[in-house]
């Protein structure tokens, strides 16, 4: 990305509220002093100080420590690129812009992403072998075991499970097919062509059985199975099995991939410049 695309390329900002926990302390010039948290983005972090900080546009302010929902965040070497006098006149609004050092650029965007977390969930709630609740007959393929599942089911939710329970599916037939069986529940099947196919072990009319609910979906087969059948039919051969291979991120729980997630949409420009 050039340095002129770059500058019109406006990170979004994230605001301190009081429901976050944070507290900053700004070393600068050999002192530490207190300040306050104002708003971030992966570029820059916004701060106001009560106590006037000898320090001017263009010059560096050595490290910000900044705790935040009790956790700490080290920024090293920002530049002033704003000074302000706040409206209350009992501060000053400095903003502090990251001149392309990754470490500090990685910084600010967690902070940027623990702001972002709602906090909703009891995180102190966990389960054990023995507090964890266990769906009831398990590995059992019998009509009474069934009942008892359903039974154990309207009894922890709200879930009535009239229709599911109406079933004609007799339980022994679906061993290795399902666990836990409580019912079934009703699927609109539709046929979807013919296609012509010419191939090596399939050669003549097929129609394909579609279960779904989505609109239009089984029309719009029928069109393409109908126009590809009229223009000479598709002409197939199986020459071997291959599998695709994409890269793959596995981390180690859902905290640590929604992080991962929001990281790669927040630096998807840079990643498609490095790419190309």
């Amino acid at each position: 990305m050039n340095s002129f695309v770059k500058k019109l390329v406006t990170s979004p900002r994230h605001v301190f509220t009081p429901d976050h926990v944070a507290q900053l302390f700004i070393h600068c010039q050999g002192m530490i002093k207190e300040g306050q948290a104002l708003d971030v983005s992966k570029d820059h972090i916004a701060i106001a100080c009560e106590q006037c900080i000898d320090v001017r546009v263009g010059e560096t302010v050595e490290q910000i420590k900044l705790t935040l929902n009790g956790k700490t965040f080290e920024l090293q070497s920002l530049t002033v690129i704003k000074k302000e006098a706040l409206d209350n006149n009992k501060g000053v609004r400095i903003v502090l812009r990251n001149e392309d050092d990754e470490e500090t650029s990685r910084v600010l965007w967690q902070i940027s992403y623990e702001l972002r977390q709602d906090g909703h969930g009891n995180q102190a709630i966990s389960y054990d072998d023995i507090t964890l609740p266990k769906v009831p007959a398990r590995g059992l393929y019998t009509e009474d075991a069934r009942q008892e599942r359903l039974a154990y089911i309207r009894e922890n939710t709200d879930a009535k499970l009239d229709r599911v329970a109406d079933t004609t599916l007799e339980a022994k037939a679906l061993v290795s097919n399902i666990e836990a069986l409580v019912g079934s529940v009703e699927i609109p099947v539709g046929i979807a062509g013919p296609l012509h196919i010419k191939g090596g072990h399939a050669d003549g009319l097929f129609y394909a059985p579609m279960a779904t609910t989505e609109g239009a979906l089984l029309a719009s087969a029928t069109r393409g199975a109908t126009a590809l059948s009229r223009s000479g039919g598709v002409n197939v051969r199986v020459i071997g099995q291959r599998m695709l291979r994409v890269p793959v991120f596995v981390l180690t729980d859902l905290n640590s991939a929604i992080f991962f997630s929001e990281w790669v949409k927040d630096h998807y420009a840079e990643i498609c410049e490095q790419t190309k």
